[in-house]
């Protein structure tokens, strides 16, 4: 049996709305659900340079945790692997390239 978790929107305008959107658990998402068009005269900057620099890394807590870990480890033999897409921070220059820096300073 699925469950409905909220009531169907009649249609993909509708569905855009915040709180109108519907799915059925077990159920593939409707692409409408997927999507949601922003007017970009509403956002309070004009180019992405104006904004400031995230705090972190968002959503990575874990990963950063793992990395700070592995890098206080004093013995030999640990290695650590870090992959990530081009221009997301990652390992060729973002939060690893950094730690590894601190540690290798010390």
């Amino acid at each position: 049996m699925t469950e409905t978790i909220m009531a169907k929107a009649p249609d993909a305008e509708t569905a855009l709305r915040p709180g109108a959107a519907s799915f059925e658990a077990g159920r593939p998402l409707a692409p409408a659900l997927l999507y949601r068009r922003s007017d970009p005269a509403e956002l309070p900057f004009g180019l992405c340079t104006e904004l400031d620099e995230a705090p972190g890394l968002i959503g990575q807590e874990r990963a950063v945790e793992a990395l700070n870990f592995a890098l206080r480890m004093r013995a030999k033999g640990y290695n650590v692997f870090a992959l990530g897409a081009g221009g997301t921070g990652g390992p060729s220059g973002g939060y690893v390239a950094l730690a590894l820096d601190r540690v290798a300073e010390r």
